[in-house]
């Protein structure tokens, strides 16, 4: 009976032990699965961020170009309307309300 019960021990012992080495190499697997996850998940992340911030340099420098367009359109614009001003300021008929004599003139002669 002694006998039986060191063999049933030792049985035991070694089933424990297989658990044991079991749910370490179980462990080990998922550790070691998830570390690789991880890396390309990492990498995904990583060719992302690249990706966006090219996207975000074309976006810059398209918005610098688009900028400068814009104010050297403003600038000519001004110049346009000083230009304009300047020259009906200078125009004799500039703050009369009614036709000169010559503008009723050249328009009866269109008649």
């Amino acid at each position: 009976m002694a006998l039986l019960a060191r063999r049933a021990g030792r049985i035991g012992l070694a089933v424990a032990a297989v658990a044991v080495l079991m749910t370490a190499a179980a462990w080990w697997l998922h550790s070691a699965g998830y570390q690789r996850g991880y890396a390309a998940h990492r990498a995904e992340t990583a060719a992302a961020t690249r990706a966006l911030n090219a996207r975000l340099e074309r976006s810059e420098a398209a918005l610098r170009v688009a900028t400068q367009a814009y104010r050297r359109e403003r600038r000519e614009a001004e110049a346009a309307e000083r230009r304009l001003a300047d020259e009906a300021s200078e125009d004799p008929d500039a703050g009369r309300r009614a036709l000169g004599a010559d503008s009723v003139r050249r328009i009866g002669s269109v008649r």
